[in-house]
């Protein structure tokens, strides 16, 4: 079993490193988490942007002040590093601040069987359910509260975590990306339509 099998709890952010993904709220949330899950946890930031050093420098502060806490920073990864590190984590988090129109990281996420917390925000609710295939948190507006409940959410217990894990793995095991176009063509055509 994944899931925390020596105490901790593996959490995982993919992506650009700017404002808008939400990655200093994520940080923020950290404590919060720990506190509730009485565990610790690591993390890991895969990606880069104009953010990085600024989450860099947030997360070492963090890390001084909360000894369950550990953050790595990778960069980019090559597609084979990254299926790896998907394999190894327990939850994946999207904490994007922005309307994401769908969020691929999701769906990389569901095909491993790692379930997600994210903020409510855009094309997100159309694929994350809450209780079925992680949690979502409040969009309007997205706090860090909301974020780190998210998180507990998913991670409060093996069984939770056990069952979520399943339902991410259904949840993607019958989409395809070609489902998923055919899926945005029609809300286009139906747009043109309306017009």
């Amino acid at each position: 079993m994944r899931g925390c099998s020596d105490g901790r709890w593996r959490l995982l952010f993919v992506g650009r490193m700017y404002t808008i993904k939400g990655g200093r709220e994520f940080l923020d949330a950290l404590p919060k988490v720990v506190a509730k899950l009485q565990r610790p946890v690591d993390i890991t930031f895969a990606g880069d942007g104009a953010q990085k050093a600024e989450w860099e420098e947030r997360a070492a502060a963090l890390q001084r002040r909360e000894p369950m806490i550990n953050v790595e920073f990778t960069g980019w990864l090559q597609q084979e590093e990254l299926q790896r590190l998907y394999s190894q984590t327990d939850l994946v988090v999207m904490p994007s601040l922005w309307p994401e129109p769908f969020g691929l990281v999701g769906s990389e996420a569901g095909l491993h069987g790692v379930p997600v917390a994210a903020f409510a925000v855009g094309g997100i609710p159309d694929w994350l359910q809450t209780g079925v295939n992680g949690h979502l948190a409040s969009g309007s507006p997205p706090t860090v509260t909301g974020l780190a409940d998210a998180i507990v959410d998913c991670l409060r217990d093996h069984e939770t975590h056990a069952r979520l894990r399943e339902g991410a793995r259904r949840a993607w095991s019958t989409r395809t990306f070609e489902q998923h176009v055919s899926s945005l063509l029609a809300v286009f055509e139906g747009v043109q339509r309306a017009a």
